[in-house]
């Protein structure tokens, strides 16, 4: 109950749905001849909106999230970790003439890639934690860890090498679920496991703060999935794009998961 009204809120308060609401509530202002009030709330909305879709707005507001992480393999640590944690970032299913498609999300599918480049790195010898089980409210019965692990077979990791882990939904669950794993996995060294993170660029400050917080032990962050890292100032930078928007809202829900987390606890 909780988590689904959880997503629920944090859809009506993102920009799109914010965004509708706000014109909605301008119409009905319109209706009572409020027309400076309506004029106001639609530049207001049309500025946001404008602020937030172009490219120096979505490099400013990624970057404190995602500079500072280094991949440990350019560092060449000489420490191998216990295992190599993905965290999911979402799958979906869609159903074509009778046929039910499931498919990582972009953002899992990079992730994973990136597990599985460590994997062949470190001489396909450290067991994989893929932690996701359905992060959708209303549908538990796509499995985004099951998914992974067919993927990652047919691209060479061994079956007994790839753990999934079905029944995380959120950041604070993968961590969780995984710390469960990995104590089984390695009970000697409870509470000070060497993982290998691999996630996002701008969800690695949220996940590495949990896993420390727990404690899991020490964490190596080998982010994925950046934003781009260099502002490029071209006419193209100030026209709205799609791209620039998504960016924003989601380096935006990294910054509202972090206070969040903070207020629950988590970190």
């Amino acid at each position: 109950m909780i988590f689904s009204l959880l997503k629920i809120l944090s859809a009506l308060f993102a920009p799109p749905a914010l965004f509708l609401i706000a014109l909605c509530y301008a119409l009905l202002k319109l209706k009572k001849n409020k027309v400076r009030f309506v004029r106001l709330l639609i530049t207001a909305v049309a500025i946001i909106y404008y602020v937030l879709s172009i490219e120096p707005t979505a490099y400013i507001v990624a970057q404190p999230l995602e500079h500072r992480f280094i991949s440990a393999i350019e560092e060449e640590s000489a420490v191998r970790p216990t295992a190599i944690l993905i965290l999911g970032g979402g799958a979906y299913k869609e159903q074509m003439n009778g046929i039910v498609v499931q498919e990582l999300g972009g953002a899992s599918m990079k992730r994973l890639w990136r597990g599985i480049e460590l994997y062949n790195d470190f001489d396909k010898t450290i067991p994989i934690i893929y932690a996701g089980g359905s992060g959708d409210a209303y549908d538990q019965t796509v499995m985004e860890a099951d998914i992974a692990a067919r993927i990652a077979q047919r691209l060479g990791v061994q079956a007994s090498h790839f753990i999934p882990e079905t029944h995380s939904r959120n950041t604070y669950e993968n961590a969780v679920e995984a710390k469960k794993i990995l104590d089984t996995l390695s009970p000697e060294t409870i509470g000070f496991h060497h993982i290998a993170l691999v996630t996002s660029a701008r969800h690695i400050p949220r996940a590495e703060r949990v896993l420390e917080a727990l404690p899991i032990g020490k964490v190596d962050a080998y982010p994925t999935d950046f934003t781009p890292s260099q502002l490029r100032i071209t006419p193209l930078s100030f026209i709205p794009s799609v791209e620039n928007l998504r960016f924003t809202l989601l380096a935006g829900h990294e910054y509202i998961g972090l206070v969040v987390y903070w207020l629950r606890g988590y970190l």
